[in-house]
């Protein structure tokens, strides 16, 4: 039923019926004692403006929030006309609750917003990939005519020092060109069954080389995790980057890190948020999780983490989170990244089980 109120121009609610009080979560008494201020402040305030509205228009049809009893904030939509009632003018407002319509369009907006974002960061892993696939060949060459050149000359020749500098100075260069490779998703792999509680049990002590005395380091792996079809060395140094990033927004305060493996099955609904391959099929997936206690990141910054070179770090190039993006799409799954200021940061890598690899009731997997 429509929720129906009478309400002065002074605020006062005159008369609200039984879905009104329902909705609200007050009594009829409290809810006529407190008057429209108590659920809809903003509304108090445009009375006389609404008024002046109804006189010249007859009838306005707007949105608001409610507040209830208990706290919560109920999007409403109000018909309203202007009547008197004993002598005075009132607003007579016929209300509809459009919560679900509200999140309906929200969640249309934030697919959209997910396909914009999806889009751009295709477009640019594209790019990076040719730029890098060009680059390589370029190094490949460079890195061995100076290797040709450090052959002919002697150990003791002068110049030799700067050939070898050279060297170094390439071989950091086809390291990157690697890293956005990875982020383009071309970077080589070898797509193998993997277990990857047992990866991540065997480097642990790599990660806890990463973080200071300051920072625990905490791993949790769910028993019997299905396999899946990864590259172990790449799912590896993904883990390194996490934690590196994790180590890094927790500074020098103290702080938490967890890494953890899990299975859970994902219907269609909870995959909009993930990057990554598009789309993601529903089913059972292993989530590789790196959670932790830092400064956490804004929506803004949220938004451009998979940029590559976007980076907050001085000195940072701002290839980390778009490689490990790269790497799960090359394993056909996803990255979800939760964050929010002084928060913390969670990022979740999403492993596709194979279909032949999860368990149906009566058949035993080997």
């Amino acid at each position: 039923a429509a929720e129906c109120y009478v309400i002065g121009l002074d605020g006062a609610l005159v008369y609200a019926n039984r879905a009104a009080v329902r909705s609200l979560g007050y009594t009829a008494e409290e809810l006529l004692e407190r008057g429209l201020a108590a659920i809809d402040p903003q509304g108090a305030t445009r009375l006389a403006e609404q008024a002046e509205t109804l006189r010249q228009q007859g009838l306005t049809v707007q949105e608001t929030v409610h507040t209830t009893k208990d706290g919560r904030r109920v999007a409403k939509e109000m018909t309203s006309v202007l009547l008197r009632v004993d002598g005075r003018d009132c607003v007579f407002a016929l209300g509809h609750d459009i919560s679900a319509r509200k999140q309906a369009e929200q969640h249309q907006h934030d697919l959209a917003e997910r396909a914009r974002q999806t889009e751009r960061l295709e477009g640019l892993a594209g790019l990076a990939g040719n730029i890098a696939h060009d680059f390589s060949s370029v190094l490949t060459a460079l890195l061995g005519n100076l290797e040709m050149a450090l052959d002919e000359l002697p150990p003791d020749a002068p110049a030799r020092i700067f050939l070898v500098e050279a060297t170094g100075a390439g071989r950091r260069a086809t390291a990157l060109t690697h890293q956005m490779l990875a982020f383009s998703g071309r970077a080589h792999r070898r797509l193998a069954s993997l277990d990857v509680g047992q990866l991540l049990m065997a480097c642990a002590p790599r990660l806890l080389s990463l973080v200071p005395g300051n920072v625990v380091l905490k791993t949790d792996v769910a028993p019997a995790l299905p396999v899946v079809m990864a590259d172990g060395a790449q799912l590896q140094q993904a883990l390194v980057d996490l934690v590196t990033n994790a180590r890094d927004a927790i500074g020098v305060q103290p702080g938490e890190i967890r890494v953890s493996a899990s299975q859970r099955r994902f219907a269609g609904d909870d995959l909009d948020r993930c990057l990554g391959t598009h789309p993601l099929s529903p089913g059972d997936y292993v989530v590789v999780t790196v959670a932790d206690t830092g400064c956490g990141m804004s929506q803004e910054v949220v938004d451009r983490a998979f940029e590559p070179f976007f980076s907050r770090k001085r000195g940072g190039r701002g290839l980390g989170l778009p490689m490990v993006l790269g790497i799960a799409k090359g394993f056909h799954g996803g990255l979800v990244l939760e964050s929010s200021e002084g928060r913390g940061t969670t990022v979740s890598i999403l492993l596709p089980v194979p279909v032949e690899m999860v368990p149906v009731p009566g058949r035993r997997v080997e």
